[in-house]
């Protein structure tokens, strides 16, 4: 499993205590360092500017990757292609119609209206939406599955 932009581990962690292997990518090693993991072995660190092409440390294939809060729309490619058939995406970002009410993140960090489709690209759709969330803001969720052959 890949945790794009991991940071300090919001995900890394609860998906290390479920029993994943995961490889956390961020571009800040002290973040990365910050992960608490109790088995070692299951966790990889990879440190990387998402803003550029994907390293070969991250060539997979990944049963899942998931990517939180952090909009990448030059990278969406990269990691569908390191994904196994059969593999999951998914990715939660907030959108531009958070700044309905809230002033942060600022535009260039959210989603566009119609994104969804720009993150799945050739795969399939499992589940996409936007709105309100509990937390207040909106979100868009969107969870993709490879499927064996990719246009």
């Amino acid at each position: 499993m890949l945790d794009v932009a991991a940071g300090r581990g919001r995900q890394t962690r609860p998906l290390l205590d479920a029993g994943h292997r995961v490889t956390a990518v961020d571009v800040s090693a002290v973040g990365l360092a910050l992960i608490d993991a109790v088995d070692q072995h299951e966790l990889r660190t990879v440190v990387a500017d998402l803003t550029m092409p994907l390293p070969a440390a991250l060539k997979g294939p990944f049963d899942a990757i998931v990517c939180i809060d952090y909009r990448a729309p030059a990278l969406w490619a990269g990691l569908r292609t390191r994904l196994e058939v059969g593999g999951h995406l998914l990715v939660s970002l907030a959108t531009v119609v958070n700044l309905e009410r809230h002033a942060r993140p600022s535009r260039r960090f959210l989603a566009e209206e119609g994104e969804q489709e720009t993150i799945l690209g050739p795969l399939e759709p499992v589940q996409s939406s936007a709105g309100w969330r509990d937390s207040g803001r909106h979100e868009l969720w969107v969870w993709g599955q490879r499927p064996a052959r990719m246009a």
